[in-house]
């Protein structure tokens, strides 16, 4: 998944990738795009307003107070402008037509991370919503350590509990306990690319564990969702 925010020069042509008609030579079919705005766009966007476009090498202000809740359009020198529910418009378009453009509200998301670090952008469910960093130098990819301020690449450990197979709530807490625990075992016996990798995983432990089967665990118990 490819993210872009709604600050992008070039947002026009990267919503239209996903498309068939889109010409060959730009289109990848088998990437997907995720689509970041935040709540001054929808604002702008509901109150029909101008939106301007910023590079992130020409206005890295701009850039950094997006993702930081902060006003952008007050930043001086945007080269395109465009309106903001033109944009709107065009990403929900291509939305229905591919079912392969998702959205990421980053306000929301910052606002109730428990992260301390910034979140810039989602995996390709939406679900997944982890601290990313650059890094200074190709050689920090070596290091074996981790510490704040060094680059960050999000990797989240999941796994899902079948519903359909627990019987009390004792079992739950036990297979819980199992689920959650062999992820953090994965996390310290596994091989990873990068010893960099290996250490911002060590660290943070990011770990994710869904629930499956939920509808015929439903069927089954004769209860309806909104139960």
């Amino acid at each position: 998944t490819v993210s872009f925010n709604v600050l992008d020069p070039e947002i026009e042509t990267l919503l239209n990738l996903k498309l068939k008609r889109s010409p060959e030579t730009k289109r990848i079919d088998q990437l997907d795009y995720s689509l970041v705005w935040n709540d001054e766009f929808l604002r702008s966007a509901a109150t029909r307003q101008d939106w301007n476009l910023y590079s992130k090498k020409a206005a890295p202000d701009a850039h950094k107070a997006f993702y930081s809740g902060e006003a952008t359009q007050a930043v001086p020198d945007s080269k395109t402008t465009l309106k903001a529910l033109d944009i709107l418009k065009q990403y929900s378009e291509n939305r229905v037509e591919t079912g392969r453009l998702y959205w990421t509200n980053i306000d929301n998301v910052n606002e109730h991370t428990p992260w301390k670090d910034t979140i810039r952008l989602s995996n390709l469910c939406q679900e997944v919503l982890l601290p990313t960093k650059e890094y200074s130098s190709v050689f920090d990819l070596a290091k074996t350590t981790y510490k704040e301020g060094d680059g960050i690449t999000a990797q989240c450990f999941l796994s899902a509990i079948d519903l359909a197979r627990i019987t009390d709530d004792k079992d739950y807490e036990e297979t819980a306990y199992i689920v959650l625990k062999s992820l953090d075992n994965l996390i310290e016996s596994m091989s990873y690319p990068l010893p960099q990798m290996e250490a911002t995983a060590k660290h943070f432990r990011s770990v994710g564990v869904g629930l499956t089967n939920l509808a015929y665990h439903l069927a089954k118990e004769g209860k309806k969702y909104r139960d």
